[in-house]
């Protein structure tokens, strides 16, 4: 079970650090009940991107894209034009644009098809020479990654420094700002690049300080507030980098990680050279939305400086999301809110203490009428309360709320008032079944439907156990068929939540579901139960599903599996093959089977085995993986023998001892998997050791002489292998 970890407020733990990304492909979901929903509780705030994800592979360049840094930069471009261009063409002249098109385009102007270099060409060649310019500085400020077996290419100082004394040429000589601004971007960068720090740190002071606080400023910043912390001056480069995160959202990543504090001293040296309440705000932000911090200290020491700060509801939504990741986790034995509602057990006592002391902050910051949008407040707290389990303190709170509520906080506001009704002790699990359809809310339905299948709320077998319809059709199961068969020829003795279940999570079709339950018949061998579910379904089913009908008929026999384009294509129902099956076994049973029926009967079960081409008799899901449906072809196998040992045709022997071998060839597969799940490869020597497919000796022994001989040995590399 996860824990969450109560960290003190300055161990290091919780201090900047950039949490590491996960190497391999994962598939993200969520292993808990996320119910207090940060898209309607701090919908449209700048910072509502940080949401919280409990897993190792989030980071906060999911919070701030790079895309933010180009979007940034093209609206800058746009605003400067006097004419009209579209993103694309914007896009394809600032980025796509490489050093040597634009130099060829000098020269050849008429062959220009970007639109907007088209127009710089004809009437403002000062952005086309910047240009050119960016381009030469890519170079050696975006330089090529590095792999660990390369060695890095040692810089050339002497070009950078003529380019830097040629930036600096066009500096001076350039009288528009645009540009200017540009230019001293550049200009930095270089110098950071070059090791020239002291000459970029007067650079900056004597030339650039005093700019308009754009965002090319803030730009050009995130780099001089690294060149600061090289040459020690490291609280006045952390606090610029706090106000590249304020103002540029296109950096704010960069900035975001640059911010790396390794002590306490550094910390409070920091704070105490912010010359803002707002930097001080977002130092405290920043700390507190780190993955593995808990959060709560930070929050009130930012409450402490701004009780109305943007910054509050977010960490609120954020620290209360991480609270549901552990206290309502998907998993019966590690749900807090589960074992405390039916076991009276309190499993995590640790993050109950933090869930009241994070309760307690809510309720003060309300008491003391400090705060900004107190109907924020009184919905975070009073879904705290739901989460204690103080149902009367909810209702308090929600008579306290404005009447005329924004739609999204009514949103958050419907979902509570759901979870109130579902658990509502006060009332039987029949009536709060039948009461949610007047209140119904989707975005609870798993929660709903996780609560509601503890034995004490009364919901039928199989809709209280944790599957859905892909489950049942991965793996069939007879007796939660036959009891969804049932449910669905009765529904209307289901309560509304019961019949809301059955819909959802798998079928209210009868006729759908007795179609399983007689293919589930076959799997189990039941094949005159088979017969009596498929009997009854309609003619007009019959017509129009996908599954009833087998592509050929399943008791002809391949020499190679593979060959199914051999096979005569024929709709083959599986009515019909649990007909014959049963006709078969009752012959068998009353000891009048022939030769040909335990032949049939061998084909039959070969075929529809997870091996054969009629699969899709017995299940609905094949693995490429791992084995699926009936793989067992041990009473294939056996049945073949009888058929060579009764027959008097020296051919039809010859072939059931050779299907005997394939069936013998699958055992092995099958009786030595590594594990249940993953298929073993076939091992030629090995099986032949082992004694598996000994048929194959005696059909290189007694039936050479044998037509059928003569073709297997031509059409199975198995059999080449063994004879020769």
């Amino acid at each position: 079970m996860k824990i969450l970890k109560v960290l003190m407020l300055l161990l290091i733990s919780t201090i900047f650090c950039l949490p590491s990304k996960a190497c391999g492909g994962w598939e993200e979901y969520e292993t808990y009940f996320r119910l207090f929903k940060p898209k309607y509780m701090i919908a449209g705030q700048e910072f509502a991107s940080i949401t919280f994800n409990d897993e190792p592979w989030s980071n906060i360049s999911v919070w701030y894209p790079q895309q933010n840094e180009h979007d940034e930069n093209l609206k800058l471009w746009k605003a400067y034009f006097p004419v009209s261009f579209s993103d694309e063409e914007l896009k394809q002249f600032i980025y796509k644009l490489s050093e040597n098109d634009l130099k060829k385009t000098r020269n050849n102007p008429s062959q220009v098809s970007n639109k907007v270099l088209k127009w710089v060409l004809a009437n403002d060649t000062q952005i086309f020479d910047y240009l050119l310019f960016a381009k030469e500085c890519e170079q050696h400020c975006n330089p090529r990654f590095v792999y660990y077996w390369e060695e890095p290419k040692e810089k050339d100082l002497t070009v950078y420094n003529q380019i830097i004394e040629k930036g600096k040429a066009m500096f001076e000589n350039s009288s528009n700002l645009f540009l200017k601004e540009r230019l001293g971007f550049q200009l930095v960068k270089l110098m950071r690049h070059a090791e020239k720090y002291d000459e970029c740190l007067a650079f900056w002071n004597t030339k650039l300080t005093k700019n308009k606080k754009s965002i090319m400023y803030y730009w050009t910043l995130d780099h001089i507030a690294g060149v600061q912390i090289i040459k020690g001056l490291v609280a006045e480069g952390r606090k610029n980098f706090i106000e590249v995160f304020l103002n540029s959202p296109g950096k704010r990543f960069s900035s975001y990680c640059s911010i790396k504090i390794d002590t306490d001293e550094e910390w409070f040296e920091l704070l105490n050279a912010c010359d803002t309440d707002k930097q001080k705000e977002s130092m405290y932000f920043m700390r507190a939305s780190q993955l593995g911090s808990v959060a709560l200290a930070d929050i009130d020491s930012l409450y402490q400086i701004n009780p109305k700060s943007e910054y509050l509801p977010i960490l609120i939504c954020r620290e209360i999301n991480k609270i549901e990741s552990i206290y309502l986790q998907n998993k019966e034995a590690e749900n807090v809110f589960y074992q405390l509602y039916f076991n009276k057990s309190n499993i995590n006592q640790e993050l109950s203490d933090y869930l009241q002391k994070f309760n307690r902050f809510l309720s003060k910051c309300i008491d003391e009428k400090q705060i900004k949008n107190v109907d924020f407040w009184r919905i975070s707290y009073l879904y705290t309360n739901f989460l204690m389990q103080d149902f009367d303190g909810v209702r308090e709170q929600m008579v306290l709320l404005s009447k005329n509520l924004p739609e999204a906080f009514k949103n958050q506001l419907d979902i509570i008032e759901n979870l109130l009704l579902i658990t509502d002790k006060s009332k039987s699990p029949i009536q709060r079944q039948n009461e949610m359809k007047a209140t119904w809310n989707v975005e609870v339905k798993d929660f709903a439907y996780f609560f509601m299948s503890h034995p004490s709320n009364k919901l039928p077998y199989p809709l209280n156990v944790d599957e859905r319809m892909y489950d049942l059709r991965t793996e069939l199961d007879t007796e939660k068929l036959k009891a969804l068969v049932h449910l669905a020829d009765h529904q209307e003795e289901l309560t509304w939540f019961a019949g809301y279940i059955l819909k959802n999570h798998f079928n209210t079709n009868s006729e759908y579901l007795k179609e399983m339950l007689g293919t589930s018949y076959l799997a189990d061998d039941e094949n005159n139960l088979a017969v009596a579910v498929l009997s009854e379904l309609s003619e007009e089913y019959k017509a129009r599903s996908q599954t009833f009908y087998l592509s050929a008929n399943p008791f002809n026999y391949l020499i190679n599996d593979r060959d199914t384009q051999l096979l005569k294509n024929v709709r083959y129902s599986k009515l019909k093959l649990a007909q014959t099956l049963h006709s078969i076994n009752k012959a068998i049973k009353e000891e009048r089977a022939t030769a040909m029926d335990y032949y049939l009967l061998g084909n039959a079960q070969y075929n529809t085995s997870y091996f054969g081409y009629a699969w899709n008799a017995k299940a609905y899901y094949w693995s490429g993986g791992y084995y699926t449906g009936s793989f067992d072809c041990t009473d294939a196998y056996q049945n073949f023998l009888k058929a060579a040992k009764m027959s008097d045709d020296k051919e039809m022997k010859a072939k059931c001892y050779y299907l005997a071998a394939k069936a013998n060839q699958n055992k092995y597969l099958t009786d030595n998997r590594e594990n249940h799940y993953w298929k073993s490869d076939i091992k030629e020597e090995d099986m032949q050791n082992r004694g598996y497919r000994v048929e194959f000796l005696k059909l290189k022994e007694e039936y050479k002489d044998t037509e059928f001989y003569e073709r297997i040995i031509e059409e199975c590399k198995y059999f080449q292998f063994y004879v020769n």
